[in-house]
């Protein structure tokens, strides 16, 4: 029996035909030409060039169909398959049970009806563990190779693990608002704000978790926060110093504010 998953614009439905059961289901809308290989450009991308400790590796894998005119690929359902070697080639992760990458893993099929300039993609994420008993991989440039069972070739692209050590910690305080700073990932920032005790100062936020996330946080005269890079880009990180009369009363408020660029 062969079963398949047919996605037509945005329609999936499932085809099984076993000889002797009856009448096969055709694909309708599917075209009646099969991609060629020149049509069909496959990619593979991390969604940050570098990575701290623990942080999870994003990894994507895409066909696209380069050509002027629709056309019908089929791939393997659990592929792409995913795999990650080291500097010297040895495997340290992947999603399929298979000894040599690129490695596939098809248990079904999907037949796709790609138009022109479409793209299909998958994505997968890797904690950096790898091996059984599970162990952090070391530092070092890891190479991603993805494959689509019923594609010709495979695609491959870098990136790099970076160890603690590597990483540093950044201490401000309130004498450093308005200042803006350049950490690189996996970087941890400490803001430190103090003032007297008739004033509270909240715990600092990030405006974009994803980017510079926050792992410890306090408030109170004395506020502590703590802030790991996480992935590349800007942000903003606040807080506020209140009077503990606030609202009723009219001391005014203290805003502290600082930029942050985050490097790969």
């Amino acid at each position: 029996m062969v079963l398949s998953f047919v996605l037509l614009d945005g329609l999936t439905s499932s085809i099984a035909s076993a000889q002797g059961s009856g009448p096969s289901m055709p694909f309708a809308s599917a075209p009646s030409s099969s991609c060629r290989p020149s049509a069909i450009r496959e990619t593979a991308s991390t969604n940050q060039r570098s990575y701290g400790p623990g942080t999870i590796v994003k990894m994507t894998a895409s066909i696209r169909n380069t050509s002027h005119r629709a056309c019908r690929v089929i791939v393997g359902g659990t592929s792409p398959s995913f795999s990650v070697t080291n500097s010297s080639g040895a495997k340290v992760w992947g999603t399929c049970n298979a000894d040599v990458p690129p490695e596939t893993c098809p248990l079904y099929l999907i037949d796709l009806n790609l138009k022109p300039g479409h793209t299909y993609s998958k994505t997968e994420s890797w904690d950096q563990l790898s091996g059984t008993p599970s162990t952090p991989a070391s530092a070092g440039v890891y190479k991603l190779t993805t494959n689509f069972n019923g594609v010709a070739g495979h695609a491959s692209t870098s990136f790099k693990l970076t160890s603690a050590s590597l990483a540093t910690t950044l201490t401000v305080t309130q004498v450093d608002s308005g200042r803006q700073y350049t950490l690189h990932l996996g970087d941890h920032l400490v803001v430190r704000l103090t003032g007297p005790s008739i004033y509270t100062w909240t715990a600092s936020q990030s405006s974009n978790q994803a980017i510079l996330q926050r792992t410890t946080s306090s408030s109170g005269s004395t506020s502590i926060t703590s802030f790991v890079a996480e992935a590349n880009g800007d942000v903003k990180v606040t807080a506020t110093d209140n009077p503990n009369c606030y609202p009723q009363c009219l001391p005014p408020s203290r805003l502290f504010e600082l930029t942050v660029s985050v490097v790969g």
